[in-house]
């Protein structure tokens, strides 16, 4: 995240401001969270909403821009099938 890109969004987003912003700050949360980005191709089908764990700011490979996370990656979070902060070390 940095202010460029939240002042302007990317390029590629062809969604609005305020939603790349939210995209933006669920992102990166589930980021914190331990998520990371789903496998090629990120883009399910092809006019379906994004993951918001894709990397949609640089390509959303047919999909439509997403600013909340898929009720599939609510599940995944909610399952912690990946660790949720590395551990921490003195």
């Amino acid at each position: 995240m940095n202010a460029d890109r939240w002042r302007t969004a990317t390029d590629r987003w062809t969604g609005d401001l305020a939603d790349y912003r939210r995209m933006l700050v669920n992102h990166e949360v589930g980021h914190l969270l331990g998520r990371h980005h789903p496998p090629d191709p990120q883009c399910p089908a092809p006019g379906q909403p994004a993951p918001v764990m894709a990397q949609q700011s640089t390509e959303l490979h047919g999909c439509l821009p997403n600013p909340w996370p898929l009720p599939e990656e609510l599940e995944a979070a909610a399952r912690h099938d990946e660790p949720l902060a590395p551990p921490y070390e003195r």
